[in-house]
């Protein structure tokens, strides 16, 4: 739908536009990569305390709720490389909307226009900002552009696979816009190779967002929601997941645990007994 229109342009099938067409895409562009260089350079990160966004369905529920009490984070970082890679996602989602704008697809609520969809919970509301809206012809659906790792995009190209953070998100959004399908499109940030998938509604996926959310907003600084199920520590291994390494309140959450070097990789793993 997306991404042969898009091979199609680059490749010389190119459809012709009026010279204020190019204009109005040159600009929205330009407008874009100031607003995301400014990001980079000079904003401080965003303030979360008593907010929910819609990544929060899919993410640890004891990690979203630190961020929601105020929790000082003590764990892993935004440094200087997780700014960069921000920016980097930044200007392939910049590239691929601009690229089907040009290639005739109908993008909608993009850019400056973007909308900010509103998913309401039981005690609060959900929200956040969608790449942008598709019209076609009767329908429209989400546009969700993510890049991704050599490893992660591999399993997207051979076998459809989607993480189920990112699953959660574009269902949190067709929820909030009352859309039924999303034009998911993975980019990998190493070879800028492109490929799209077409994701139905689920509402398993929604109920689970929900709960999921609602655990959170009822919860206290003092009595948090535990750490998500899937994130488990093996206890053969003495490791935890390596989602608890991503995260920023580790420190908080796994008192027990360091950094350590195994294989050429950090892990998180649980301290001797004799340490603690």
């Amino acid at each position: 739908m997306i991404a042969e229109k898009i091979r199609a342009y680059l490749d010389g099938k190119r459809e012709t536009f009026s010279d204020s067409v190019e204009q109005l895409l040159l600009e929205e562009g330009t407008m874009l990569f100031h607003e995301s260089l400014k990001r980079l350079l000079f904003s401080e990160d965003r303030d979360s305390k008593g907010k929910l966004y819609m990544s929060a369905g899919g993410a640890c529920a004891r990690k979203t709720a630190y961020s929601y009490h105020g929790f000082e984070p003590k764990g892993r970082k935004i440094d200087s490389r997780s700014r960069f890679n921000f920016f980097m996602g930044d200007m392939v989602e910049l590239a691929i909307v601009l690229l089907a704008s040009k290639a005739g697809v109908d993008i909608r609520k993009f850019g400056t226009d973007q909308m900010r969809a509103i998913l309401e919970v039981q005690g609060g509301e959900v929200s956040g900002r969608p790449d942008g809206l598709i019209a076609n012809g009767h329908e429209v659906m989400l546009l969700e552009v993510k890049s991704m790792s050599t490893f992660g995009f591999r399993l997207f190209e051979s076998k459809g696979e989607i993480s189920y953070e990112y699953l959660a998100q574009v269902n949190n959004y067709m929820e909030a816009l009352n859309v039924s399908r999303c034009v998911f499109i993975g980019v990998c940030k190493d070879t800028g190779v492109y490929k799209e998938k077409i994701v139905e509604k689920d509402h398993d996926i929604i109920l689970a967002n929900k709960l999921n959310c609602i655990s959170v907003l009822q919860s206290t600084p003092e009595k948090l929601p535990p750490p998500d199920s899937r994130f488990n520590f093996n206890p053969v291994t003495r490791e935890y997941p390596w989602q608890c390494c991503y995260c920023s309140y580790w420190k908080t959450c796994r008192t027990n645990a360091e950094y350590v070097l195994v294989k050429k990789s950090n892990k998180l793993v649980e301290k001797p007994k004799e340490l603690v």
